[in-house]
């Protein structure tokens, strides 16, 4: 299969190597902390509450050109990436950024379920390039609702997606509603980052099944400068901290670039099946998380078919893989728990099942899930 970049045709692996070339020659040197925003938003104040300044938020993610440094802290270890964005045909829109962004009239913004859909059902589509620059390069590539995974130790793939797999949190992109049954949206009030003059927005979770979400966002354009996962005993458990980001109306010529190539078409995705399908049943699950994937496929390298269930509450997500020992089960089993920053991965036999758990979620949850399968 090959794939177009703005000049030529390219084999797969040269369309990565293009990738990569592009957003490094882009990136621009931690802690520059350069902002150039050109609509008009100083001097005006936004509406005070939480909820508004998180729906401020998702518009500014979808609709603004901005090219951002970040570095992940988790487990002691820092991991910078770089994140570009573009809106393209910006100038067939029928109104400006600036009345979109700007928050003075809070009934100007797109209501929360109409900003999830802005880049399908409006006559714009959004580009982004999220690339990890230490190690191996990955790279996440979004294009409109098709997102491209590049780099992740296998053949590039695409799906489609409102959310990616990614070290953003899916607040930025999620239903608020739905995470507003589980979380209290809090404005703790005016704070700095970077020097920047932010807005702190603590997601606080309602109980102890789920980590909490703390969030700091600019003041002017509404962009997250600063966001991590809490523990309930008030634990930072991972950070991403902005280190230099630039807003403007232009947009980036890399995503110009991006816009012209041709990526992987979508993957088949595996058929979801219904729950009752399975010989086993979870009876416990935290409150608010909800199926989001469903299936049986064999693991990499596996000839086994393992049972998959992906789980959500709309701010977080979990996985669990079950896979059935049938006769050849051992009560002492051997168990595995792992913690790293807000990760846990633990394993159980349960039965005659083998349950794991991967996910940002607290161990006890994790146990107290993988514990409560029982054969149906």
């Amino acid at each position: 299969m090959q794939f177009l970049n703005s000049h030529s045709k390219t084999h797969p692996h040269n369309l990565f190597n293009s990738l990569i070339s592009l957003a490094s020659g882009y990136f621009r040197p931690l802690c520059s902390f350069l902002l150039l925003i050109s609509f008009s938003v100083t001097g005006q104040e936004p509406s005070g509450s939480a909820y508004d300044w998180l729906k401020r938020m998702q518009v500014a993610i979808q609709q603004l050109n901005y090219d951002i440094s970040l570095v992940v802290v988790e487990d002691n270890k820092v991991h910078p990436w770089h994140w570009l964005h573009g809106v393209e045909h910006l100038s067939n829109l029928d109104s400006s950024v600036d009345s979109r962004v700007d928050s003075h009239a809070t009934e100007q913004l797109p209501t929360n379920s109409e900003a999830q859909d802005l880049p399908v059902s409006m006559s714009y589509r959004e580009l982004e390039l999220l690339t990890s620059l230490n190690g191996p390069t990955k790279q996440i590539v979004r294009m409109g609702d098709m997102i491209t995974y590049l780099g992740f130790g296998q053949q590039p793939y695409s799906v489609k997606a409102s959310l990616s797999h990614s070290p953003l949190p899916d607040i930025l992109r999620t239903d608020l509603q739905q995470v507003g049954a589980n979380y209290e949206f809090t404005s703790v009030g005016k704070s700095r980052v970077a020097g920047f003059k932010a807005q702190l927005i603590r997601i606080v979770a309602r109980d102890n099944t789920r980590y909490s979400t703390w969030i700091w966002l600019h003041e002017e354009s509404a962009l997250p400068l600063k966001m991590a996962i809490v523990s309930s005993k008030g634990e930072v458990l991972r950070q991403v901290q902005v280190t230099s980001f630039v807003v403007s109306q232009d947009v980036d010529p890399v995503i110009n670039e991006l816009a012209a190539m041709e990526l992987p078409t979508q993957n088949l995705v595996q058929v979801q099946q219904n729950i009752s399908d399975f010989d086993w049943q979870l009876r416990w699950v935290p409150r608010g998380f909800v199926p989001t994937k469903l299936n049986r496929h064999r693991l990499m390298g596996d000839r086994e078919w393992v049972d998959y269930v992906m789980l959500s509450d709309g701010l977080v997500w979990f996985s669990v893989y079950i896979r059935d020992l049938g006769q050849v089960t051992d009560a002492n089993g051997h168990s595995t728990y792992l913690s790293s920053g807000a990760e846990t991965y633990i394993t159980e036999v349960v039965g005659q099942f083998e349950v794991t758990v991967i996910g940002a979620i607290p161990m006890v949850t994790a146990k107290k899930l993988a514990q409560s399968i029982t054969q149906r």
